[in-house]
């Protein structure tokens, strides 16, 4: 029996010049998942991307699998951002009008900037949907061309069955920490998959439970098809250790790794800091992260602080390599987010045998467990409490340091399988 085919778009993916957050899920996973050459099992996984100048669906060229299956190279906070991210928000708006309006997109591709698209692929066309394949959103698809509030019912239509990856639904629950246009791409496109999608594959059950919640505050009262997988947190082992930066050598540092955006709290962790600081002057705190969105006021303060440079640090292009290094040698890793899908971060410190301090939400303690210690993510003092217990009593700090000798963090390839455990019930129900 031949695999059951599952479309997989990663427009997004290939065109954002960074891997954060989902675009990394999506490259992890489509190197690890059945490809579309697989001859057996149940399910083959065939990235497409949108054309938009054909208007249709294609497979990858073979750039474009190389692409998908490297790493962009971070960007910076500041050199990264482009011109119009750097303008007032009500300019920064009416540019971006500007530039995707009529007049100045054919200009746009008459000079190269547009798309970089074969002059033909009729070959790498789908063409009508084949019946009895899967559909599965795994990446950021809010930002794809296609409204899933069209595409879904097409989809359904042709005897195609919707799918998609749930990584939080934060931007329904507490839509005050998003942009607004972003936040409402977001709610469209899950309500479009509540509305029509078979299966609803969670990063965990705390985001599986959200899921339905939102589901019938929106008045979608069928029952959700849900499962829960667990992300990978493995690293990629490195030809070469990055070496720890000299201005880290001989200090205490924490360290925070999480781009900058209201709901990751990064304002409590520098609290603590503060009220720390002095009493241990080999305390340091390193951040790692680009700057996201509302973050205006918190970057003026990283800015502007007195130990920037000397104790506080900022790191927002970090790569693979270095990040590794910086788990590695960290005194202790902090998530004071106030909500998570999952917990990455809290996964890879714990990897790399850091004792770890998180928010107590529900994602973050399915994510550390027993292994990791908790605070109140509005309380500045009581993060401050469990850092000191550390920094004071060097005995309790070993012993949460020895306790993770045998952890083991969960596998990429075990996520993989576990989508594919997901999603094979599909196949069988055509």
């Amino acid at each position: 029996m031949n695999p059951t085919t599952v479309w997989v778009e990663v427009t997004n993916t290939l065109s954002v010049p960074y891997t954060t957050g989902l675009q990394r899920v999506t490259r992890e996973l489509l190197s690890r998942l059945p490809g579309p050459e697989t001859s057996d099992g149940p399910l083959r996984f065939v990235p497409v991307r949108w054309c938009p100048v054909h208007l249709t669906y294609r497979r990858l060229t073979p750039a474009e699998r190389v692409l998908l299956a490297e790493t962009p190279a971070p960007i910076s906070a500041d050199v990264g951002r482009r011109w119009v991210d750097r303008l007032p928000r009500p300019l920064a708006a009416q540019a971006r009008r500007l530039a995707r309006g009529p007049v100045v997109a054919p200009i746009r591709r008459a000079v190269g900037l547009g798309p970089k698209l074969p002059l033909a692929h009729p070959a790498l066309e789908i063409g009508p949907w084949p019946r009895r394949s899967i559909f599965f959103d795994l990446e950021a698809a809010w930002h794809d061309p296609r409204s899933r509030a069209d595409l879904l019912p097409e989809l359904l239509d042709a005897g195609v069955i919707p799918a998609t990856l749930v990584a939080d639904v934060l931007p329904e629950i507490h839509p005050e920490w998003f942009e607004s246009g972003p936040a409402g791409l977001f709610r469209a496109f899950l309500r479009a998959h509540l509305r029509h999608s078979m299966r609803f594959v969670c990063i965990s059950d705390a985001t599986a439970a959200d899921l339905r919640s939102v589901a019938k505050e929106v008045g979608e009262n069928r029952r959700l098809n849900t499962s829960t997988i667990t992300l990978g947190a493995d690293f990629p082992s490195a030809d070469t250790a990055a070496p720890l930066p000299d201005e880290l050598d001989g200090s205490r540092y924490l360290l925070d790794v999480s781009t900058l955006e209201p709901r990751k709290n990064h304002t409590v962790l520098l609290d603590a800091f503060d009220s720390l600081q002095r009493s241990y002057p080999d305390l340091v705190l390193v951040l790692v992260g680009k700057q996201g969105w509302k973050t205006d006021e918190l970057v003026e303060r990283i800015r502007g602080h007195l130990l920037l440079g000397r104790r506080l640090f900022w790191y927002d292009a970090a790569g693979d390599d270095l990040l590794d290094t910086l788990y590695s040698h960290a005194f202790l890793a902090v998530t004071p987010s106030f909500s998570e899908g999952f917990g990455a971060p809290v996964v890879e410190a714990l990897a790399h045998g850091v004792p770890t301090v998180a928010s107590n939400v529900g994602a973050l303690i399915e994510a550390g467990g027993k292994l990791a210690e908790y605070f109140d993510p509005h309380d500045s003092a009581d993060l401050a409490r469990v850092i000191e217990q550390h920094l004071f009593d060097a005995v309790r700090h070993e012993r949460a340091r020895s306790a993770l000798e045998h952890y083991r963090a969960p596998t990429w390839e075990n996520c993989a399988a576990q989508v594919v455990a997901a999603l094979a019930p599909l196949a069988k129900s055509n």
